[in-house]
């Protein structure tokens, strides 16, 4: 078992933010995170890679508390792709680099670095300041960088939120490959869709609850009682897709 998390509970402002969430993952598995608006999904991932700390229960990596597991070390481990990049700095993207390879090697290991910029389509602006990327591109070098830190572990804040789509089939691709290699996965997704051909598991949160885990079956039927709102059901290329039902006066 890879992850494992046991009635893991948050509080802000005396609101249960998580309220003793408990699940497990298995190494080289897929989990695609879902969830209404303010259901505390990127709190557990933030829960999840150590950047929140003061949780109740138990978030174990690898048998490990995560509280316990030194940065650097995290860093090996997990690799984390937020939803955007709030920065104080400005370096090139190589640069940037450099210091997501910092938690693998004290000298950046230039080929590593290639190989990755190579594997999501960023070369061509590795010499480009990150304030001059568009969002898509922000968000591909992001990915890179999380690469390049060779984790076990992926956690990826809604990764297609920016791309266009010709770049969301790459990354579809791209995570295609991770997971043939062994890689695992963990997705935060508002259009889940994409993310199909993975065969993936879905955890679903609501209110700070685990609403859900298990497969996309078993999911689909029970969407509209997690969004509270009616959703239609297509059947494309021997999967059941769902989409919100427009309201029309």
């Amino acid at each position: 078992m890879l992850v494992n998390a046991q009635k893991v509970t948050l509080v802000r402002d005396r609101r249960r933010i998580l309220d003793e969430v408990s699940f497990s993952i298995e190494p080289g598995s897929v989990q695609v995170l879902i969830g209404p608006n303010g259901a505390g999904k990127t709190s557990l991932l933030r829960c999840m890679i150590g950047y929140v700390t003061d949780f109740q229960g138990h978030m174990h990596i690898q048998d490990r508390d995560i509280r316990a597991i030194a940065p650097r070390q995290r860093a090996q481990l997990m690799g984390y792709v937020p939803q955007s990049l709030d920065m104080d700095f400005n370096l090139d993207v190589r640069g940037f680099m450099e210091c997501a390879r910092f938690a693998r090697d004290a000298q950046p290991d230039r080929k590593a670095i290639d190989r990755c910029l190579d594997m999501t389509e960023t070369t061509s602006f590795a010499n480009a300041y990150l304030d001059e990327l568009s969002g898509g591109e922000r968000q591909r070098v992001m990915i890179a960088a999380a690469l390049a830190q060779e984790p076990k572990l992926l956690l990826l804040d809604e990764p297609n939120a920016h791309l266009d789509p010709r770049h969301q089939s790459d990354l579809v691709s791209l995570l295609e490959r991770l997971v043939e290699d062994n890689m695992t996965l963990i997705i935060v997704a508002h259009d889940w869709n994409p993310f199909l051909h993975l065969n993936p598991t879905f955890l679903a949160l609501k209110s700070g609850k685990l609403f859900h885990q298990g497969q996309w079956q078993s999911l689909h039927p029970k969407l509209e009682s997690l969004y509270d709102c009616p959703f239609e059901h297509w059947q494309l290329e021997n999967r059941t897709r769902a989409f919100p039902r427009l309201n029309r006066t």
